[in-house]
């Protein structure tokens, strides 16, 4: 538990001296919230990408257009040119943060389970040192 306060699931990534929820059910209303903001920044983030991928596209056909055959209009060309750079690095992020929030679902319901071992939710969590 110590480590989810330094983490980015409850603490955003700040190191938090201290625990500002008061129950299970606190900390999981605020996990959840987290995971939700998360997966809204993921879908946005795959829309922009989308979007980038479809004005590429058309930059590319415009160019296509306009130089002729002097203008290297292979597949492997259109294919470098729409995914290549940061197209391809947002890729990856975007990869990354999904598997992130999948494992942080999962997590999110190891402790959901953990939690409702405690009756109504609401265990007394002790962070003394060790």
């Amino acid at each position: 538990m110590r480590n989810i306060l330094r983490s980015s699931i409850i603490g955003r990534g700040s190191k938090v001296s201290g625990i500002f929820f008061s129950s299970g059910n606190e900390f999981l209303a605020i996990f959840k919230e987290t995971i939700s903001v998360q997966k809204e920044r993921l879908a946005e983030a795959r829309e922009r990408l989308e979007e980038v991928v479809r004005e590429r596209k058309e930059e590319f056909d415009v160019k296509r257009q306009r130089r002729g055959r002097w203008f290297d209009s292979s597949a492997a060309a259109e294919e470098k040119f729409v995914y290549g750079g940061d197209v391809a690095y947002s890729r990856r992020q975007i990869e990354k943060q999904s598997k992130r929030l999948a494992t942080l679902e999962s997590f999110y319901q190891e402790q959901k389970i953990l939690f409702s071992n405690c009756g109504d939710g609401d265990c007394k969590i002790s962070f003394g040192s060790r």
